[in-house]
């Protein structure tokens, strides 16, 4: 079968973007295309490697496809679609949501390979044929001679988009099909014939949507022209990405704008619907939407609307938890409001108050009123408390008259104060016996024990006691001082070295950098022992030799005898 090539008119306006999407939005426009089709059924699926991983994503729809004589044209020209805004589709007249012709580039988005394969009917047969598009050619398109369709093969479109650029994870994930649920959601309430399925999952606005409501803002003006406005919000079951869409008159969005709603636990979406935003759109602007004044102007309001709508949907959730305090007399409030702002203000109360109760049993209760403490604290000071850690809690007390500096981030007490005194004296002990951090070590230690152990057997008259700090260091045990004391004569002022606590210093211990002060100074007594002791065992190794040389007598007085 031959195959006949066409080239591409691509436009100047169009070339940069048709092929830029994240995957969701690029699934998403592909599904419109099936939808514009006058299709009642649109399915996505996947298929997959050996190695489980994602190698194709395929969209399939019961539209009524592309005739074989529009498919040239159709494919050969970027712009100019007779999708115009405010058209409908030429079978069921359901609204269009595209215009200009690009959606079906998107596939580019996900893949660099694309297939479509078309079944129409002609007459009264189905006929098929199929368009294939590379990305790494994509000014051209190649569509195959049509043929009468086999037995079985119903009309639509089937686009295979294959060699993914990545593992589309996200399509299949319940982020992103809440986020397919939000753009269908307005579009499958009105057509409920309709129906769109991913993978599994089918997206059903009943289901999905909590409560819808809307609300009418004021009318954009520009020139002399109005443009109605109208907001509609749903709230969803699901967890999703609170969102404010700009969309065209009929509903269908557009552009996500960039806003933050703090409104409590509510999940939803509003969608905010203009001819305005049409207008925008088909002049080729509505990206730059949030700049234009008339726009700016509405988003304000909707965004009030948003959160007024929500704040007596949290009035209304508590109400029934305060007419029970009513009842028992602990509302702080008595009779009906006087004035719209003590009304708000009750309002306020109501959901904080409810908020409060229905987590009044979390495990994090006993921290959020460790936290109300320093709250308290400001209030009632009007100046930033001190704040320390203690046992595991935030320590709160108030700022004296005249106190500057950064209060301590430690509190002395309890467990606290356990943690700190062990935590010096592993300091102490890593200062005085680095053998115990430095493992290699431990052998010459060893060595050095024995060597030392032999000396004293061999020679006890001169067998000396290191100080305490010293035997501590080498041997870690206070134990075995007392006992070589009571064996050995005691050792020479010398070799000893004074403890901690008596060097002289003028500053406290309680300072850390005096104790590193002391420290230094133990360890340079430290060393003056050492030197000292190893002067004393090259003394005794010389006068052994020298009592093996004289066999026991004095080397001098056995010079002098022969």
């Amino acid at each position: 079968m031959a195959d006949h090539a066409y080239p591409v008119e691509v436009q100047s306006d169009f070339l940069e973007k048709i092929t830029k999407a994240k995957p969701v939005q690029a699934l998403a426009e592909l599904i419109w295309n099936g939808l514009d089709a006058d299709a009642t059924s649109v399915s996505v699926s996947f298929d997959y490697n050996a190695l489980g991983a994602m190698s194709a994503v395929i969209v399939t729809d019961n539209g009524n496809g592309i005739p074989f004589s529009e498919a040239p044209e159709g494919f050969r020209r970027l712009g100019g679609s007779w999708k115009r805004p405010g058209a409908v589709t030429k079978g069921e007249g359901r609204f269009l949501h595209g215009q200009d012709g690009r959606g079906r580039f998107k596939a580019f988005s996900l893949g660099r390979f694309a297939e479509w394969d078309v079944t129409y009917p002609k007459g009264t047969e189905l006929w098929t044929f199929k368009i294939t598009m590379n990305a790494s050619n994509i000014r051209e398109v190649r569509i195959s001679d049509e043929k009468l369709a086999p037995a079985g093969k119903s009309r639509g479109v089937t686009l295979s988009i294959t060699e993914l650029h990545k593992e589309h994870r996200s399509l299949t994930t319940e982020t992103g099909l809440q986020e397919l649920s939000e753009i269908f959601a307005l579009y499958l309430a009105d057509y409920r014939a309709v129906s769109v399925k991913v993978d599994t999952h089918q997206i059903d606005p009943d289901s999905v949507i909590a409560l819808r409501h809307s609300v009418n803002l004021a009318d954009i003006r520009e020139d002399d022209k109005t443009h109605p406005a109208r907001l509609e919000i749903i709230e969803w079951r699901a967890t999703t990405n609170r969102a404010l869409y700009l969309c065209n008159e009929k509903g269908f969005p557009l552009l996500s704008v960039d806003r933050r709603f703090h409104i409590g636990a509510f999940q939803f979406s509003a969608y905010l619907k203009s001819s305005f935003i049409s207008k925008l759109q088909k002049d080729g602007t509505v990206e730059l939407a949030e700049m234009n004044p008339a726009v700016i102007a509405v988003i304000d309001e909707a965004q009030q609307a948003i959160k007024s709508h929500f704040r007596n949907r949290a009035a209304q959730e508590a109400r029934s938890v305060v007419d029970e305090w009513k009842s028992e007399a602990i509302y702080p409030y008595q009779g009906e409001p006087a004035t719209h702002l003590e009304t708000v203000e009750r309002q306020v109360f109501d959901i904080v108050a409810v908020n409060m109760a229905q987590h009044a049993s979390s495990e994090w209760a006993p921290f959020w009123a460790n936290l109300k403490e320093g709250y308290d604290a400001f209030e009632r000071t009007r100046v930033p408390p001190r704040v320390s850690v203690c046992d595991g809690h935030y320590q709160i007390r108030d700022t004296a008259p005249g106190e500057v500096g950064a209060p301590s981030p430690l509190g002395w007490c309890g467990a606290t104060a356990a943690a700190l005194r062990n935590l010096d004296r592993w300091y102490a002990i890593a200062r005085l016996r680095p053998s115990s951090w430095q493992g290699p070590a431990l052998d010459r230690i060893n060595r050095a024990r024995s060597h030392l152990a032999s000396l004293r057997q061999r020679l006890p008259h001169l067998a000396t006691v290191p100080s305490k700090a010293t035997m501590l260091a080498v041997t870690g045990d206070d134990s075995t001082y007392e006992k070589l004391s009571a064996r050995v004569p005691p050792p020479r002022k010398w070799a000893q070295v004074p403890p901690v606590a008596s060097i002289p210093s003028s500053c406290s211990l309680k300072l850390a950098s005096c104790r590193k002060h002391v420290a230094m100074l133990q360890q340079l007594a430290m060393r003056r022992d050492s030197a000292r002791l190893a002067a004393a065992r090259k003394r005794a190794l010389r006068h052994e030799a020298a009592l093996k040389d004289g066999k026991g007598r004095n080397p001098r007085t056995a010079s002098r005898s022969r």
